[in-house]
């Protein structure tokens, strides 16, 4: 058998395997393109306003509402009937027979109205005072005190001090009496000393003038309220009122100068001495 031959290959030259490079860069310029128009995409892209992303917060975090329990006590419930015992039917009674409506009689007695009946209660009746009504029926008591009343009050006041002095008084009236009033009416004579006419009561002077006279001595002095009644002898002539019952009258005429005059002079009268 021949012996196996050596195969004996020729050197060659053995170069090493380098890696394939690939080329990557054609895709760089689409990517940057792709990422530059994303990109000014977003900044177009509208952004949820802040009221928005508020409320939407707050109703995320509001808690659920619980449902409101009521007390029993709080609620008004309808009052519970009130039941009325039945009443017994009560059966109207029959009127008795026989029983007839009494006979009114035709002829009344003419006597029975002129019949009294004694009052047996064993008191007897008082007398009812009856206030006196009219001129000339006042009572002369009454009177006599409240002028009595006014003369002391009017003795220490300051304007009534003069008269206590019955002369000057008189002087005083007679110097500065008006023109226009008759003073025959009022006086017998100032001198020497005032002497009223007859059916008048008293005089008082006073040394103010007409109007204060009027509107607060003259109240003060009887105590009551004054009326005018007109004139009389072409004086002012009033009625006096003591609790709305009359008690009397009186002229006031003024003495002196001035408008009103500086002072003046009262007249009283028991009854009025117009005619």
């Amino acid at each position: 058998m021949p012996a196996p031959q050596t195969l004996e290959k020729s050197p060659a030259t053995h170069v090493a395997a380098q890696p394939r490079k690939r080329n990557w860069g054609w895709l760089v310029a689409p990517l940057m393109g792709m990422s530059f128009v994303l990109h000014i995409g977003l900044l177009f892209l509208p952004l949820p306003a802040q009221e928005t992303v508020e409320e939407e917060a707050l109703e995320e975090e509001a808690p659920a509402e619980e449902p409101e329990i009521l007390s029993l006590s709080a609620v008004d419930l309808p009052p519970e009937p009130v039941e009325t015992p039945p009443q017994p039917e009560q059966s109207a009674a029959p009127p008795p027979a026989g029983d007839a409506a009494p006979r009114v009689p035709d002829d009344i007695p003419a006597n029975l109205a002129d019949t009294s009946f004694e009052d047996n209660d064993g008191f007897e009746d008082e007398p009812v005072p009856v206030e006196p009504e009219g001129p000339g029926a006042f009572d002369p008591e009454r009177q006599r005190a409240l002028l009595g009343a006014a003369r002391q009050y009017l003795d220490q006041s300051e304007f009534g001090g003069i008269n206590s002095n019955p002369g000057l008084v008189g002087a005083s009236i007679a110097a500065g009496w008006p023109n226009s009033v008759d003073s025959g009416c009022f006086f017998e004579r100032f001198e020497p000393e005032p002497q009223p006419a007859r059916g008048a009561s008293d005089a008082m002077f006073f040394t103010r003038n007409l109007g204060l006279v009027r509107a607060n001595e003259l109240p003060s002095l009887v105590q009551g309220e004054l009326f005018q009644q007109g004139n009389y002898c072409n004086a002012e002539f009033y009625e006096v009122l003591q609790n709305g019952v009359s008690v009397l009258f009186l002229s006031l005429i003024g003495i002196g100068d001035g408008n009103p005059p500086g002072s003046a002079v009262a007249v009283f009268w028991a009854s009025d001495p117009r005619p």
